[in-house]
C-alpha cells in the first residue's frame, strides 16, 4: 500500500477527458476510442505511474464509471487514487453522498485521498468542509485528505486547525508561474506536502508556441520540447506533475523526460523565462467571479 510521498512515481495519471467518448459517430468508433484509452492507462502503469486523480465533475461521472474498468485490472494496493468533491457542498450529507457515489462508479471500497476545491466549498467554511472530509476517513471511505487551487492562508488556515494534507494540486508551467511567485509551492515543500502540478504541457499549446529558449534546448539536448519542459519541472524544480496522455508514444515520451540532466545554466534559463500576458491576467482566489486560477492557461492560446 501507498502511503508515503517517496513511495510515489514522478508523474501522476491526469484523467480530465478521459472515459468521455472521443467520437459519437458510430457504435465501433467509440468502443475503440474507449479500449484505446484503457489500454494506455494499463500501460502507463505497468510503466511506474501509480497516482491517478479524477472527479465526477469529468464527463458527469462517465469518467469515473470507465475508470472501473481499470481499477479492475490492476492490484488496488498498488496505485495511490484520489477524486474530488464537487459543488455545492452544503452540509456532511452531500460530502458522503459525493464520496459514496464516486465509489460506486469505480466499483471501490475507498479512495486514497479525497480532495475538495475553494468553489466546491465556498457556501460553508473550509474548515468544516474538511471536519466532514474527516468524518470519512474515520468511516474508512478514504485514507487521507488533499486540496486543490488553495491559495497560501488556505493552506495555512488548514494546517493550523491541524488537517494535515497529503497533496494539493495546482497550476504549474513554463508560462503560469503564480504557484512559485506566491510562495504556495514551497510551502508545500517545506510542509511534506506533495505539490502535484497540472497542465505542465498547457496541453500542449506552449509546444505550439515555439519560444526560442525551448528551440535551442530540445536542439542541444536532442529531446522534444515538451520533454525538456518536463525534465525542467520534475528534476529541476522537484515538482510532481499531472498530465493525461491516451497516446502510448507520449506516454513513453513523458517517462523519458526523467531519463537525462540539462545544465545548470539552462534550468536557470527557463527558471527566468516570463510571458507577460500571464503575469497580467488577475487571478480571483476567492470565488467572487473573477479569473479562477484553474483557467489561467486556457486565458491565452
Amino acid at each position: 500500500m501507498i502511503n508515503t510521498i517517496k513511495q510515489i512515481f514522478p508523474i501522476g495519471l491526469g484523467t480530465f477527458g478521459v472515459g468521455a467518448n472521443a467520437s459519437e459517430k458510430d457504435v465501433k468508433s467509440t468502443k475503440n476510442n474507449l479500449s484505446g484509452q484503457l489500454d494506455s492507462l494499463l500501460y502507463a502503469f505497468s510503466l511506474g505511474q501509480n497516482y491517478i486523480e479524477t472527479s465526477y465533475h469529468y464527463a458527469k461521472g462517465d469518467t469515473l464509471r470507465f475508470l472501473s474498468q481499470f481499477f479492475k485490472r490492476i492490484p488496488r494496493n498498488k496505485i495511490f487514487i484520489t477524486t474530488k468533491l464537487h459543488a455545492p457542498i452544503k452540509n456532511q450529507k452531500n460530502v458522503s453522498d459525493q464520496l459514496t457515489q464516486a465509489l460506486q462508479l469505480m466499483g471501490l471500497n475507498y479512495v486514497d485521498s479525497l480532495s475538495c476545491t475553494p468553489i466546491a466549498a465556498s457556501q460553508l467554511p473550509l474548515e468544516e468542509v474538511y471536519s466532514y472530509m474527516f468524518e470519512e476517513i474515520n468511516k474508512g471511505k478514504t485514507r487521507f485528505f488533499s486540496g486543490s487551487n488553495l491559495n497560501l492562508p488556505r493552506l495555512n488556515l488548514l494546517n493550523n486547525k491541524g488537517f494535515k494534507l497529503f497533496s494539493m494540486e495546482g497550476l504549474y508551467n513554463l508560462e503560469c508561474k503564480i504557484n512559485e511567485d506566491l510562495g504556495i509551492i514551497q510551502y508545500c515543500h517545506s510542509h511534506t506536502i506533495l505539490f502535484a502540478a497540472y497542465q505542465p504541457l498547457r496541453r500542449n499549446r506552449t509546444l505550439k508556441q515555439n519560444y526560442p529558449i525551448l528551440i535551442e534546448l530540445s536542439k542541444k539536448y536532442n529531446k522534444t520540447q515538451n520533454q525538456i519542459i518536463l525534465n525542467w519541472i520534475l528534476k529541476h524544480k522537484n515538482i510532481f506533475i499531472l498530465n493525461k496522455s491516451t497516446n502510448k508514444k507520449h506516454i513513453e515520451e513523458n517517462i523519458e523526460s526523467l531519463d537525462f540532466q540539462m545544465k545548470d545554466n539552462d534550468y536557470f534559463k527557463l527558471d527566468k523565462f516570463r510571458k507577460k500576458e500571464f503575469d497580467e491576467i488577475p487571478i480571483d482566489w476567492d470565488n467572487k467571479g473573477g479569473t479562477p486560477v484553474y483557467k489561467l492557461p486556457n486565458m491565452l492560446p
